[in-house]
Formats: C-alpha cells, structure tokens, sequence
C-alpha cells in the first residue's frame, strides 16, 4: 500500500504520479452510479442487522477516502458497530459474522435476485472465518455453521427490508450517518413498515367481509 513506503519512495515524484493515477482510478469506479448504489445497500444491510442484533451504530458511511500516500484503499464503505457489554465472547463472534454476511445479501436483495451464499473478501471474510474458526472444530462444521448464520442473516433482513432501504437511500444523500441518524431512520422505517402491515391486514379483513371464501362461509355457518 502506498502508505507503507518508505520514505525514499513517498518522496519521490515519479512514484507519487503512478499512486496519484491509481488512486483518482479507484475514486471514479468507487463513484460510478451502480457501484454507489451497491456500496450504500451493502453498509445499509451491515447497518441495519446490526442494530437488529443490539449492537450500537456509531456510523455508517460510503465516503471514498483517499488522499494522496495516506489513500485508504479498503474503504469505499464501513460501518462500526458496538456490541453490549452483556454479550459474552462467543455471542458477539456469531452477531459480527451475521453482520459480516448481511452486506452481500443486501446486495442481491437490492437487484431483486434470488439470495445465494457467494464468496467473500476482505474484511468481511476476514470476521466470518474467525467466528467460524473460533466456534466449530472442523472444516465440515464450520461450513455448516456459515451457511447456518447466512440463513438466519437473509431472514432478518427479508423482514427489515424497508429499514435497509431508508439508510441505503440516506447514505446515497449524505454518505456518512451517525449512530442518532441511523437510530432515527430505523425507528421511522420499522414504524411505517409496521402502519403498512396493519393497514394491509385490515385491508384484507375487509375484503373477505365483502367476499367471504367457501371456508369463510362454512365457518359461520358452523357457528
């Protein structure tokens, strides 16, 4: 990484052109509109599984940071969470490698796709494969145990979908939030998607009034 070179080579003018090119080349792909759209559903999904594991946001950003030999190569998006101190040892390795998994499969439910367990890389392969090697004794069982985790990950954000949907389209606008702005919108979704199930389930009460079913009608016939 351009940060980890020696001082001969930070001041040299023919390297520092060749990182100046490499880092405006990151930008502009870590700016293209699909690739932001993929990285504010991907933080939003890390985001939102989070808090949903009681976990504490402190921020949420998609923010490209780089800035000449201090360019931070890892980071088109990050999200830090902190867990309770009621969670022992073992508990907070399985909620981080849910959390870890989360932002791939916001990423397929953003595109409509039918979710699917894929590779992963960098950090977040990195939390997954700990957790899993912490807690499983064999290559067999932690296998299981992934899948096991991205099972329970793709359930929680199926049902929280308009939570990650209102901070990936915050973080679009803003690109960093702190922990009040991701509390706030989370609440505001999770009450809204709530209104909409109830209105719907009311909605649906009133239909079958109108129109009662054939097992709606021997129902009340047998009364």
């Amino acid at each position: 990484m351009a940060r980890d070179l020696s001082p001969e080579y930070q001041n040299n003018p023919k390297y520092r052109t060749h990182i100046d090119r490499v880092t405006e080349g990151m930008r502009r792909r870590a700016n293209k509109p699909d690739r932001r759209l993929s990285t504010a559903y991907h933080e939003a999904a890390h985001a939102v599984e989070a808090i949903h594991l009681g976990a504490t946001v402190l921020e949420a950003s998609i923010e490209w940071r780089f800035g000449g030999l201090q360019a931070d190569w890892d980071s088109e998006g990050r999200v830090s969470p902190r867990w309770p101190d009621h969670l022992d040892y073992p508990m907070q390795l399985e909620a981080s490698c849910r959390v870890a998994l989360a932002g791939r499969v916001g990423e397929q439910l953003r595109r409509g796709k039918r979710a699917r367990l894929l590779r992963y890389g960098g950090t977040d392969l990195e939390v997954i494969t700990n957790a899993a090697s912490y807690l499983n004794q064999t290559g067999r069982t932690r296998v299981a145990w992934i899948r096991w985790q991205w099972l329970k990950t793709l359930d929680d954000l199926e049902g929280l979908w308009p939570c990650v949907e209102a901070v990936a389209k915050q973080l679009l606008l803003r690109e960093r939030l702190s922990a009040e702005d991701l509390d706030r919108i989370v609440k505001l979704a999770d009450q809204a998607n709530e209104a909409g199930r109830k209105a719907a389930q009311a909605w649906g009460l009133r239909e079958r009034r109108k129109n009662p079913t054939n097992n709606d009608r021997r129902s009340s016939e047998h009364r």
